[in-house]
């Protein structure tokens, strides 16, 4: 079981328990039998078509989401990091199947919540104010991993490299307000989020830069 106490600060600061005063986020993680859960670069949290069994929130690490089509192709979505969490399902809806493979990209530290094991067993009923609370911060972050999975839509729909690069660079440079974008990625991933070869993607990198469009360093890019 979770020692509520001892991580009690970094919780509070994650958007999913804004608002939350100490005592009822304690109230919250003892509700719901809240634990932690440590797991190894490449470990499966969930895979696509298996039960999903507790709402995860990312406490450190940072982990992909991974999508197998009918042919067996595995497409990588994107990445979440620290405070970003999946298994949604379990909050607002009986467990259900999950529809994409959740997989450490680094080591991870996870804090799970399995609402449904004590709804009946600690004379908590669903309409407590904590979790109401907490279902209206879970439904806000939720509008805004759908935004993330949008715009990869967007992106994917481009014609070509070179409007898919400054297409996820805009959707960049106007989150952080800065012409610099610094890619939270390797090439590869780079290059498997856009859904293009490496190679192309070096090419059309190396164009733009020197037709003046982008200035690149390292993971850096400057939007000219």
């Amino acid at each position: 079981m979770i020692d509520v106490y001892k991580d009690m600060n970094t919780l509070t600061k994650l958007n999913i328990f804004s608002k939350f005063p100490l005592e009822h986020l304690e109230h919250l993680l003892k509700c719901c039998g809240a634990y932690y859960k440590f797991y190894d670069k490449n470990q499966i949290v969930f895979l696509q078509g298996n039960k999903v069994d507790s709402l995860c929130i990312i406490i450190s690490g940072s982990v992909s989401i991974e999508k197998i089509d009918i042919l067996g192709n595995n497409t990588y979505m994107l990445d979440i990091y620290e405070g970003n969490f999946f298994g949604e399902q379990i909050v607002l809806d009986k467990p259900s199947i999950s529809p994409y493979t959740y997989r450490c990209s680094s080591d991870c530290k996870i804090l799970c919540l399995p609402f449904h094991k004590k709804y009946s067993t600690d004379n908590c009923k669903n309409t407590c104010a904590c979790r109401l609370l907490f279902r209206e911060n879970l439904l806000n972050e939720i509008v805004e991993n759908n935004m993330l999975l949008i715009n990869k839509l967007e992106i994917l729909s481009k014609k070509n490299i070179r409007e898919k690069i400054m297409t996820f660079l805009a959707y960049e440079s106007e989150k952080y307000s800065s012409n610099k974008v610094k890619i939270p990625f390797s090439k590869s991933k780079f290059a498997e989020y856009l859904g293009v070869n490496r190679s192309s993607l070096m090419r059309e990198l190396s164009n733009m830069k020197n037709e003046g469009i982008i200035e690149l360093n390292n993971k850096t890019f400057t939007i000219l």
